[in-house]
């Protein structure tokens, strides 16, 4: 799988071009969707950072007909509804007993990794992300962290709960979320659903 670091720019018939999206910090990968104002449009440059840029699939331009939010400062997609796909979460199950089993699934053109007691969530591209909901069908304790492009920052919490929570947080440039379980009980890691942002 190869990651990419982006911008997007455009320009009408003066070539006086505008960046609109700015991806050049984030590891992005595969399908995706970038919202920016409406305006006129006629040249679109897409440059890579890292100097290797592979486009698999054509570019569409589309109407959007959905609201939408637009963080001024990241220029990234502010989502207001769940933008992990239903099926997202396999169920892990450590193979020796110990957890520490380590594995890694692909769904949908996202990325799950399933370390020990930690489920590590990846989108495709950097969204400007303030909260999740979590299902799970037994007692757990857990903490929440999230990147964007470096270090982890813990953003969330809870000791000894089940059933569906619901975690907020300050909103961030977000690519990964990981989900650690900080006092297992068993080696199956029953985390059913992840929705993000909570609604």
């Amino acid at each position: 799988m190869f990651y990419n670091s982006y911008t997007v720019s455009v320009a009408n018939d003066t070539f006086d071009w505008e960046r609109i999206i700015d991806h050049s910090k984030y590891e992005c990968f595969g399908q995706q969707v970038l919202y920016f104002k409406e305006r006129a449009v006629r040249f679109i440059r897409i440059e890579s950072v890292d100097g290797y840029l592979e486009i698999d699939e054509k570019i569409e331009a589309l109407f959007a007909t959905n609201p939408f939010e637009i963080d001024p400062v990241t220029t990234l997609t502010v989502p207001t509804r769940n933008i992990i796909p239903n099926k997202m979460l396999p169920k892990w199950k450590s193979t020796t007993g110990n957890g520490f089993t380590t594995g890694i699934h692909f769904s949908n053109g996202e990325v799950i990794q399933r370390k020990g007691d930690v489920i590590i969530y990846q989108f495709s591209q950097p969204y400007i992300i303030g909260s999740l909901k979590l299902l799970f069908s037994d007692i757990r304790s857990y903490v929440i962290s999230v990147k964007a492009n470096d270090n982890w920052t813990r953003v969330f919490s809870e000791k000894n709960v089940s059933g569906w929570r619901t975690a907020t947080f300050e909103k961030q440039p977000v690519v990964f979320i990981q989900i650690r379980d900080t006092a297992p009980l068993t080696n199956i890691y029953n985390l059913f659903k992840l929705e993000c942002p909570a609604t």
